[in-house]
């Protein structure tokens, strides 16, 4: 049919509906593997993208014919922007889409599956026991019940995330001075010093950009209670990696669990990353491959809602 040619760089298990949305204003084609990605990049009109691939300036001009790019993402640094603006391509996202946004749980639910995950010992009791052990002993873990809970980021996860933690029995406490969400049982810091002098647990859910870069940095590391575990589902760039990483050496932290590394989707950077070397040489550090918003839920609402917000907005 006429209208835009568009391309799917990561079809794997996109949403049906999405794609028949995307198929009322032109020719959808999905790229069969991203290493393949240069023969059909040239010809696209549209990119619908996930997060398997840095789109740098170099990447994005492969397109010249490019005129959107779509995102079922809020976080845009994968994307380069400053390129996007200077040629005019229109980037649709879910950044500001917080009534939308409100009802997705997922990576939520994985900020809390990587706190419970750390406090019950549950990657070491399993490799324990698919190695013949069965010692109950020497996996006792801790209550969530009790514990202070920080929350730096009080934005749309940060809001979900003190609700689990208030139905866990958790005592909570945030650091937002922009939030526009409200919780008379969250106590509200007024320094981020505080928040990490306070806390037994912090979970990290502030954006990535210029102002928050480095922003958890050896500084604030200083004020962190003996012991505090860090949960970060943001971006790896937030945090100071070798300033955590010593922190866990000398047991500043008592332990840490990750979504995301700084320069994730570099692999050469990746595979040097001082966390997942720490992770290897058997330090409590726990890290996912950036799967927060990966469920199937999830995944296909995000597709669904980019492609309709697409199909309003040409």
């Amino acid at each position: 049919m006429s209208g835009y040619k568009i391309l799917i760089t990561e079809p794997e298990d996109f949403s049906e509906k999405a794609i028949g949305l995307l198929r009322t204003k032109g020719d959808v084609f999905l790229l069969p593997n991203l290493s393949l990605v240069d023969s059909y990049i040239a010809a696209a009109e549209v990119l619908f993208l996930r997060l398997g691939v840095n789109w740098t300036a170099e990447m994005l001009a492969k397109a010249p014919n490019l005129k959107f790019i779509l995102s079922p993402t809020t976080g845009l640094d994968h994307i380069d922007l400053d390129y996007t603006d200077k040629n005019q391509i229109t980037v649709i996202s879910l950044k500001g889409e917080q009534t939308f946004l409100d009802g997705i749980p997922s990576t939520a639910e994985h900020s809390m599956a990587l706190i419970l995950a750390l406090m019950r010992k549950l990657v070491p009791a399993h490799q324990h026991v698919v190695n013949d052990g069965w010692n109950r002993q020497a996996y006792r873990g801790n209550n969530l019940k009790g514990k202070k809970f920080g929350i730096l980021g009080f934005g749309r996860i940060g809001h979900q995330m003190a609700n689990y933690a208030l139905a866990f029995g958790m005592k909570v406490s945030a650091y937002d001075p922009s939030s526009n969400y409200l919780n008379e049982k969250v106590d509200f810091k007024n320094t981020p010093n505080e928040l990490f002098t306070d806390s037994d647990i912090i979970g990290i859910h502030i954006p990535m950009n210029e102002k928050n870069r480095n922003f958890i940095s050896a500084d604030l590391l200083k004020s962190a209670k003996k012991g505090l575990i860090l949960i970060n589902t943001s971006r790896g760039g937030v945090w100071d990696e070798k300033a955590v990483g010593d922190c866990i050496v000398n047991k500043t932290l008592g332990a840490i669990a990750t979504d995301v590394i700084d320069n994730e989707m570099e692999p050469e950077l990746r595979v040097k990353s001082k966390l997942i070397e720490l992770a290897k040489s058997g330090y409590p550090v726990l890290i996912t491959p950036h799967i927060g918003g990966a469920t199937f839920e999830s995944m296909h609402e995000t597709e669904e809602f980019i492609a309709q917000k697409f199909i309003e907005q040409i």
